[in-house]
């Protein structure tokens, strides 16, 4: 993880995109306090956005209310990530507490739309990109092309709503 605070000291007009799994949450918060990363990057004039991705599951709820008590005075942006190709309803995520102090924090919420469930096993056994999905007829035939050509342009709205919204980083409050 040094490499990337490296990165942006090397580069800092530069966007960097970290994706890491859910495990590696625990090692990143020793990580993130034990370098106070945060700390860092405002001196090194570098914006935080930080996005969570989530399913349905408890755990995903579990994890955003750890990730929110973590970045609760930190002036780092958040964008929640209601995954529905990994989850069918986000109903109890919506009514809980941690949605609440998402919110409450400047949280923008999104929803991914879902894709056809014999789709998205195809794009991960063949381990495609998105793009090749939709462009390449080797990979797929017509109709799944423009499944996937449907799917990216629902995604990129929502994206989209992201970038247009220019979501700011929350306020120092020391509040969760």
């Amino acid at each position: 993880m040094d490499a990337v605070l490296m990165a942006v000291e090397a580069q800092p007009e530069r966007d960097l995109i970290i994706d890491l799994a859910a495990q590696s949450s625990q090692a990143l918060g020793r990580w993130l306090d034990g370098t106070d990363v945060f700390a860092l990057l405002d001196e090194l004039g570098a914006r935080v956005q930080w996005w969570h991705v989530m399913d349905d599951g408890a755990d995903s709820v579990a994890l955003l209310q750890t990730l929110l008590k973590r970045l609760s005075d930190q002036p780092v942006s958040v964008v929640v990530v209601q995954n529905l190709g990994r989850g069918e309803s986000f109903e109890r995520f919506r009514q809980s507490e941690t949605c609440r102090q998402a919110k409450a924090r400047g949280a923008q919420l999104i929803e991914l739309p879902r894709l056809h469930a014999k789709l998205t096993q195809k794009i991960d056994f063949n381990d495609s990109s998105f793009w090749a999905v939709a462009n390449d007829r080797r990979l797929m035939n017509i109709a799944e092309r423009q499944r996937m050509k449907v799917w990216l342009r629902q995604a990129y709205r929502e994206l989209d709503a992201v970038v247009a919204l220019g979501v700011e980083p929350a306020p120092n409050t020391g509040e969760a």
